[in-house]
């Protein structure tokens, strides 16, 4: 994992929800797709704010191992449609390619 990476991803346990929805939307954009394991734990934040935004930053990162924590997440009550967008996204083979 690059420098850059394993330090933002150490930002998605910030106690500020902020930071942590800032950090997941970074870590989507840079399209390293090592961060994945970390956003799918960050979809199951307390914040619904951090959850969207790991959730969009999987679906930009495009990485099929993600589907089935995205399933998940959809399963939960209260999820947002950009778990819901980025599942679909991911499911139909939309996402990045390698």
């Amino acid at each position: 994992m690059n420098d850059d990476v394993t330090e933002l991803v150490q930002q998605l346990t910030s106690k500020k929800s902020q930071v942590r929805e800032a950090t997941a939307r970074v870590l989507g954009e840079m399209g390293d797709r090592q961060a994945v394991p970390h956003l799918t734990q960050a979809l199951g934040d307390e914040r619904p704010k951090v959850r969207e935004k790991a959730a969009s930053a999987l679906g930009q990162l495009g990485d099929e191992q993600a589907v089935p924590h995205l399933v998940r997440a959809l399963e939960r009550k209260g999820q947002s449609s950009h778990v819901s967008q980025s599942a679909v996204v991911l499911w139909k083979g939309g996402g990045r390619r390698t």
